[in-house]
């Protein structure tokens, strides 16, 4: 799939940061500082996929010690994905046991000792990134990274179980956002943990009647079902040659039956779907909350980090072109897709 012709949210042309070589550049010698990339191939990768940057595309508004502080919460989530793999459920289970210690602790007190030898890099590095999130914002934000942080965890630890059970997640033709496949990525993708981020950019806690409501959840199923099935457009091939299941085109051609031109055509034509409906979901939110009396200026921040949602799905698109995670190295991914970065001051 042509990153150009995959369905977009439309509206202001997206500006990345102005400091993303430097955000990427950081993020990536924290790692090394951390033990997290102690061989010189795994540097030489993790620079490929260019991981710090990723967030430079979907936040650009931030300031640049907030956006630094994102791309080492991305590059940290990557590497959990690249080892949560190799791990056994067993072994899954015990670490992120620790790692929900560690995030409910905020990172104070010891770090857990013990498990695979990859397992005490990410336990200290995670709590690091927990006081730095810590001392970024308000308490009522850091619950939210917190909460996030041990959704996705259990996210992963589901996808380990059905890995070794040897099950495949329910998903139907429609790929309705609830249907199994897209509830589980809700949490490895980070539903709440990615607008957890972007409350802490614009310094705004989301009032909890409005998360509460199935307006908010509504809107941020649907966008966020957006940002899944782009994702697994963009990585289709990838994922197929690696034998990778959690992909929603893999999913339509095993449990349906659909060549791999169709299942991708029927992911094409559920994306458009839903930016459509997204829009108007996005017309009629004030209406759907009225009974919660918001002020004036608080329906429009919750309405701004709704906007904000959108940049990120756009943003992730143009971090797709010039990552080693979804194009080959070495190849002008810009000029072949004809999707322009937008991450250029």
């Amino acid at each position: 799939m042509v990153i150009g012709d995959v369905p977009a949210f439309t509206g202001k042309r997206v500006v990345g940061h102005p400091h993303v070589e430097g955000i990427q550049s950081q993020s990536l010698a924290w790692m090394c500082d951390m033990g997290l990339l102690p061989a010189p191939e795994l540097r030489a990768r993790y620079a490929g996929m260019r991981v710090g940057a990723w967030p430079s595309h979907c936040y650009p508004y931030t300031s640049f010690d907030y956006g630094l502080l994102l791309a080492c919460w991305w590059s940290w989530w990557t590497y959990v994905d690249d080892v949560a793999p190799q791990m056994d459920c067993d072994q899954w289970l015990k670490l992120s046991m620790d790692m929900e210690h560690v995030l409910r602790c905020a990172g104070d007190g010891a770090v857990p000792t013990g498990g695979s030898g990859s397992g005490q890099p990410l336990l200290h590095s995670l709590a690091d990134l927990c006081r730095r999130t810590a001392a970024a914002g308000s308490d009522a934000y850091y619950e939210q990274v917190a909460a996030g942080s041990i959704d996705a965890l259990y996210g992963f630890g589901l996808e380990a179980l059905n890995e070794r059970l040897h099950r495949t997640p329910d998903i139907d033709l429609e790929l309705s956002t609830h249907c199994e496949y897209l509830r589980g990525r809700y949490k490895t993708i980070g539903l709440i943990l990615d607008v957890a981020y972007i409350e802490g950019a614009l310094g705004f806690d989301v009032p909890h009647a409005v998360r509460r409501t199935t307006a908010w959840q509504d809107m941020l199923e649907t966008a966020f079902s957006v940002m899944i099935l782009q994702n697994d457009l963009v990585g289709a091939h990838r994922d197929d040659a690696a034998s990778d299941t959690y992909n929603a085109v893999s999913l339509l051609c095993r449990l349906h039956g659909l060549s791999p031109a169709d299942a991708e055509r029927q992911v094409t034509r559920t994306i458009a779907a839903r930016i459509t409906e997204f829009a108007h979901l996005e017309r009629v939110f004030p209406d759907r909350v009225i009974d919660l009396h918001l002020s004036a200026l608080d329906l429009q921040r919750v309405q701004d980090v709704i906007g904000k949602v959108k940049i990120m799905s756009q943003g992730a698109l143009a971090w797709y072109t010039e990552t080693s995670r979804y194009i080959p190295a070495g190849r002008t991914a810009n000029g072949a897709d004809r999707f322009p970065s937008r991450c250029q001051a």
